[in-house]
């Protein structure tokens, strides 16, 4: 049991600090997330040889069909979420997305045919405060307005590649779902690669090779086992430290300070989420 929580906080800890990346590497989020997606994937798919050989990749054409569109989302949110962070800050970018349970539990009723309970509109309209404190004005030309409106469409789309997961492939398990959705998300973006022509120096390269290996493949691999020890409502609740990290390592790293109003409306959106997320988990379990 210790090693599985030490497992998780690791792989929480790791999943926290890829965003310091969209600051560290110079290059812009098309070549990065087309980076991390190739080195994920490659970097899974090796350990899953090992384990089960060539087999594993074979997949029906539905579900290949639904692979491909969970790989485009995927590109579209990894390219949102460091856009997000370059245009304003780690924090904002972290808690922008940290909304993505509060979309799942208001979007999840219309597919699934579920009842929307009162308890979680508020939950949605307090998050709604709580950006609003993380958001100085409401100017579009001010760059914290814009990193936190991209990063509800980084949120957003999170949402719906949970949601989507459950409906499509919710028989694979985590790892292959994650090795084919970083494969078909990194050739998505191998047109825009080709066509930018980017210049990478070594510093770019190996912070790209670090964000994959590590902050994707070895974080997302460590979750899921830890999963085979932990509920998934203690989960859950550990998850929610992922912008704190993110947070702490971007104010000692990068010399982020984050303002009164960030720390007010961290605590609303990080609050609340980690209660909707706890009161879901106790009623599925």
């Amino acid at each position: 049991m210790f090693r599985a929580l030490l497992g998780i906080h690791l792989a929480v800890l790791l999943f926290g600090i890829s965003g310091l990346f969209g600051k560290l590497i110079s290059v812009s989020p098309v070549v990065i997330v087309f980076g991390r997606t190739l080195v994920a994937s490659f970097t899974l798919g090796l350990y899953k040889i090992k384990e089960e050989g060539f087999s594993y990749f074979y997949l029906k054409r539905k579900t290949l069909v639904h692979f491909i569109l969970l790989g485009v989302l995927l590109a579209f949110h990894w390219l949102s979420f460091f856009y997000s962070i370059q245009i304003s800050t780690v924090a904002v970018g972290l808690l922008a997305f940290s909304t993505f349970p509060i979309f799942v539990l208001i979007l999840e009723p219309f597919l699934f045919q579920e009842k929307i309970s009162y308890f979680e509109l508020v939950c949605g309209v307090i998050v709604f405060l709580g950006l609003c404190f993380v958001v100085p004005t409401f100017d579009i030309k001010n760059n914290l307005f814009q990193g936190t409106a991209v990063g509800i469409l980084s949120s957003l789309s999170f949402a719906a590649i949970a949601i989507l997961n459950r409906l499509f492939v919710c028989s694979f398990s985590a790892i292959k779902v994650a090795f084919f959705q970083n494969a078909f998300a990194a050739v998505t973006l191998l047109p825009l690669v080709l066509l930018l022509k980017p210049t990478i120096s070594y510093k770019d390269g190996l912070l790209i090779l670090l964000l994959g290996i590590f902050c994707t493949a070895v974080a997302h691999t460590l979750f899921v086992n830890s999963l085979r020890k932990i509920p998934a409502r203690t989960a859950s609740i550990i998850a929610s430290l992922e912008p704190v990290y993110a947070i702490v390592f971007a104010y000692f790293l990068l010399g982020e300070n984050p303002s009164d109003r960030i720390i007010v409306g961290a605590i609303i959106i990080l609050s609340t989420t980690l209660l909707l997320t706890y009161r879901s988990s106790l009623q599925t379990s």
